[in-house]
């Protein structure tokens, strides 16, 4: 789901919007064990454990989560990036260990709220020898607000193979955070950047929530472009950041592969808007409608840096069209994500 709410972004341009004050999650007692959760973590590992490893396993096919993240700091709106990671661990807990996830395709049936918890309820589709096929249906309440099927593959050596090659971009070491590129541009000292660009980048910067900053840093590659001094001439060009988990989260591969599900859907619908905010024009609606993952390399870390390529090669019907590929820094193409979503302009 994107990052902002599109009638709060109309607001921003005259006034950047104060966040909601939050209200106590009431958890339900219950004798059944939390899955993977590791109590004694801190700072960031225990941002993860709650992100993503607070799963209460009801029974062998129901699980629930209570700790649930917001999309932005004003709104209750659960973050999507969380259901899709929450769906994974779930499905994966269901499997045997030698079956990793290969792809994965999910919908997003309607918002879910950080008030209430979620049910996650696996069917189990399939047990092959060489696949495995699981059907996820989050619920709230008693209603959907997203499924998933996500295939499961027992590793198998290459029987052909080829990849692209990694884009030619700098590297990290040099590059500035996002968050402190943001700041500097609309500091007072910073004149350079027009009034609407100004307030689309305080808004963006007042909404982030602050779970997502706390685990993940990220560097756009072209600082000029991200902050709107550089307009494009083509509406549907690509856009690359580094990014990584700020500190060691161990060895945990299905860790690292949530995490690389949670972060995939931070920023497909933002660039797909990003020129055309850059032009001024501003949404009245934008919402994530689906989200595919395909997992080509199954061992990768993230708190290691990630080069996170996105581009936007379609927007018609009132509906964006996004495309991402995330890469190693040695090479290798970790995942691809595909993600459409809708936009509506006020009339």
């Amino acid at each position: 789901m994107g990052w902002f709410d599109a009638l709060l972004l109309r607001a921003a341009i005259s006034k950047v919007g104060r966040p909601v004050a939050s209200r106590a999650i009431t958890t339900i007692s219950t004798t059944s064990t939390l899955a993977n959760l590791n109590k004694q973590t801190a700072g960031v590992r225990r941002s993860l454990a709650h992100a993503f490893l607070n799963l209460e396993q009801l029974d062998p096919n129901l699980y629930r989560s209570y700790e649930l993240v917001r999309g932005r700091k004003s709104m209750e709106a659960v973050y999507g990036g969380q259901v899709i990671g929450h769906s994974l661990s779930a499905a994966s807990a269901t499997v045997s260990p030698e079956f990793i996830p290969h792809s994965l395709h999910s919908y997003f049936i309607k918002s879910g709220t950080v008030m209430v918890p979620i049910l996650y309820q696996i069917d189990r589709l399939r047990d092959g020898r060489s696949f495995c096929t699981r059907f996820v249906k989050a619920t709230q309440n008693g209603d959907a607000i997203f499924t998933a099927q996500i295939s499961f593959h027992k590793r198998e050596s290459d029987s052909i193979k080829h990849e692209f090659p990694i884009p030619t971009v700098v590297g990290p070491e040099n590059l500035k955070d996002y968050h402190t590129l943001m700041a500097e541009a609309t500091s007072e000292e910073n004149s350079d950047i027009q009034p609407i660009h100004r307030a689309i980048i305080q808004h963006k910067m007042a909404e982030f929530p602050a779970t997502f900053t706390k685990i993940f840093e990220v560097r756009p590659i072209d600082a000029e472009r991200f902050l709107f001094k550089k307009l494009d001439s083509s509406l549907n060009s690509r856009f690359y950041f580094w990014l990584r988990a700020k500190e060691d989260i161990g060895e945990d591969l299905g860790l690292q592969r949530c995490l690389a599900a949670y972060i995939s859907d931070s920023m497909m619908m933002e660039m797909s808007l990003w020129p055309h905010l850059g032009r001024q024009f501003l949404p009245s609606m934008v919402f994530s409608l689906d989200h595919s993952i395909w997992f080509h390399k199954p061992e990768f870390r993230m708190d290691r840096w990630i080069l996170f390529e996105i581009e936007s090669p379609c927007a018609a019907g009132s509906r964006a069209f996004s495309t991402a590929r995330l890469w190693t820094r040695e090479g290798k193409l970790m995942l691809s994500v595909a993600q459409e979503g809708l936009v509506r302009a006020r009339l």
